[in-house]
């Protein structure tokens, strides 16, 4: 099953966290630090990242080419699949909530990705108050708009 939209993936698993939105508009200094930490992966087509536990350890953000994410749904007991947008983040839940999942990630199109490693972006996010700022504010929004489409859905 291809989602047309984030509509049945952002009521079970959160809306997806643009990089546009996160690293914007940051102190010259906090844009250094990430800058530093990310590294440059460039990956043919029909490559899948996942399969080594990689989206459990590292942060993924797509900069060119097309991918599709595939997750597993607890609820409905289905595999999804959806086109990654992008500047998309991925990996980030896993990271951020030390949990890991089955996420997949097949290119469909050769990808340029920028990787983050897990733990070290972690310690950014503790020494940098503007960007985990930033991250608590979509992450919020995310929720908000998670608890009006799971109300309207019970309630109508």
């Amino acid at each position: 099953m291809i989602l047309d939209s984030h509509k049945f993936y952002g009521r079970f698993i959160g809306n997806p966290i643009s990089a546009k939105s996160l690293f914007c508009d940051l102190a010259p200094e906090t844009e250094k630090k990430i800058n530093a930490l990310k590294s440059q992966k460039i990956l043919p087509t029909g490559k899948i990242i996942g399969e080594n536990n990689d989206l459990n350890k590292n942060i993924f953000i797509l900069q060119e080419g097309k991918s599709e994410l595939t997750f597993f749904n607890a609820l409905t007991q289905k595999k999804y699949h959806r086109e990654i947008e992008n500047k998309e983040i991925i990996g980030f839940t896993q990271i951020i909530s030390n949990s890991p999942t089955d996420l997949k990630v097949l290119t469909l199109t050769p990808c340029h990705f920028d990787v983050f490693p897990g733990e070290e972006f972690l310690q950014l996010l503790e020494n940098e108050p503007q960007l985990s700022y930033r991250l608590l504010r979509l992450l919020s929004s995310d929720i908000q708009t998670n608890y009006k489409t799971f109300t309207s859905m019970l309630f109508g």
